[in-house]
């Protein structure tokens, strides 16, 4: 294990894995509110466009597992999920808003997002991973409040009859 992080920088970079996983929600229900974005589509640029970013920073840090393997799991499920994106582009139209939204998706909160949870966890206890990562909805419904206009609510969602 590398040296240890000060408390600033460890805090700091946690933080911004854990807002770089709830982006991703964030902008995955932005794309398929407000642009009605086939989910396939979305779901294969954003892992297409992650695992690029991964293979860069890859490439410019040299770093190896888990990195690396994360970069290698996001290039295998894009090309398992390839069909569905074809599928997408035959049966809808793809504009380029909700590509906007997709691309950021995969790079920034998905490749950078992993890139400092990989960077920042050796550092941390395992309580405070686990309840980092438990915080991630809580995070994503926030930024569905702000940045897409979903309402806050309490009310239990399942339908008994």
């Amino acid at each position: 294990m590398s040296a240890n992080l000060p408390f600033v920088s460890k805090f700091s970079i946690t933080l911004l894995a854990l807002y770089a996983f709830a982006g991703n929600s964030v902008l995955c229900r932005w794309a398929l509110a407000e642009f009605a974005m086939n989910p396939a589509q979305f779901t294969l640029l954003r892992l297409v466009s992650g695992a690029g970013a991964l293979a860069v920073i890859v490439w410019i840090t040299q770093q190896k597992a888990p990195l690396s393997d994360t970069k290698t799991h996001f290039l295998r499920a894009s090309l398992l999920s390839s069909p569905l994106l074809l599928m997408g582009i035959l049966y809808s139209n793809l504009h380029w808003q909700p590509v906007l939204l997709a691309l950021p998706s995969g790079v920034v909160t998905s490749a950078i997002g992993y890139a400092l949870w990989f960077k920042v966890l050796p550092h941390l206890r395992v309580t405070s991973a686990a309840v980092g990562q438990l915080s991630v909805p809580l995070i994503a419904a926030l930024g569905g409040f702000l940045f897409v206009g979903e309402a806050l609510s309490l009310r239990n969602n399942n339908k008994t009859s």
